[in-house]
């Protein structure tokens, strides 16, 4: 599914090779936390046998822990399906905003990959962007990107002064770099925005 951006130059203008940077960062986000769930699922059922308790019938910490990571995995399946694959099902593209920040000269660093909320609806879905950071060629250029769903544009812009914050994880260099903002809809892609910026923070929250 990924073949095309994991053995192809990672192409910015390319709405499908930022459609699957989003998606494979949604995936990610839902396995990651069915893992952990199933780990500490696993404790549990240790911690209660080690006790001489049923597992079935008594309560640790460590499944409550498991619990809230099975949480959010159904959080980002909701995710996933609403903003993915029922548009694609119903043979549309999906409606997404992309904010792509180009760095050039930039040592190598950790690729990230991941979905984080920046709030949540009222019926405790999530409301939030993408994030990966990865490399665009072999000369030290890279690229930032975020992506949302454009029904959440006004939502994840309001926060998305967040990704500025002094205590942001990720740090980018005091680098001219130029940032591309552009809304994907289904069919046409409509310019947002075009400025030059020279210092960029991001930071990349837990996952909701």
């Amino acid at each position: 599914m990924f073949k095309v951006i994991d053995t192809e130059p990672l192409n910015v203008d390319n709405d499908e090779h930022l459609r699957l940077l989003a998606y494979r960062s949604v995936m990610q986000n839902l396995h990651t936390n069915v893992e952990q769930g199933n780990r500490l699922w696993h404790l549990h059922n240790e911690l209660a046998k080690a006790a001489g308790q049923d597992p079935c019938k008594v309560f640790t910490p460590a499944l409550v822990c498991a619990l809230e990571f099975y949480n959010k995995a159904q959080n980002s399946f909701q995710y996933r399906s609403e903003h993915f694959d029922r548009p694609i099902e119903k043979g549309k593209k999906p409606d997404l905003k992309h904010s792509a920040l180009e760095l050039r000269n930039q040592a190598p660093v950790l690729a990230v990959s991941c979905l984080f909320s920046t709030s949540h609806s009222e019926q405790g879905h999530i409301i939030g962007p993408t994030l990966n950071i990865a490399p665009l060629d072999e000369n030290g250029r890279a690229v930032a990107a975020i992506t949302c769903a454009l029904a959440q544009r006004v939502e994840v812009d309001d926060k998305a002064r967040c990704l500025r914050a002094p205590n942001a994880a990720v740090r980018l260099p005091r680098r001219l770099s130029r940032f591309r903002a552009y809304a994907i809809t289904s069919p046409s892609r409509a310019p947002l925005a075009s400025f030059t910026t020279r210092s960029t923070t991001l930071a990349c929250p837990s996952a909701a």
